[in-house]
C-alpha cells in the first residue's frame, strides 16, 4: 500500500491490480487482465514495455513499494527481471 491504495499481483492473470481506498474502485493497472481465462484459453503472459494495460508481464510474482522514489518494484517471474511501475 502506498496510503492510498492497495496493490496486489494476479500471477496467473498476469496483471497489477489497484484498489483505491477511498473510492473502493479496484482496475487493472500494469498487463492484460483476462477475466478468468485460462492458460490454455489463450492468457498467456509475455514481456513487453509499456504504459498500463499496453504492458506485459510474465507471471507478477511479489511486489514492494519504495516510499522514497514512489515507485512500485514487481517481480517479474516468468521473465526473471525486477520492474519498476509508477
Amino acid at each position: 500500500s502506498d496510503g492510498t491504495s492497495v496493490y496486489w499481483t494476479e500471477v496467473t492473470e498476469h496483471t497489477i491490480r489497484q484498489g483505491v481506498l477511498a473510492t473502493q474502485a479496484v482496475s487493472t493497472l500494469v498487463g492484460k487482465h483476462c477475466n478468468g481465462a485460462s492458460c490454455n484459453q489463450m492468457c498467456n503472459g509475455g514481456y513487453v514495455d509499456g504504459t498500463g494495460t499496453a504492458a506485459q508481464l510474465g507471471g507478477p510474482f511479489a511486489m514492494t513499494f519504495h516510499f522514497p522514489t514512489n515507485a512500485l518494484f514487481i517481480l517479474d517471474s516468468a521473465n526473471r527481471v525486477i520492474r519498476r511501475i509508477l
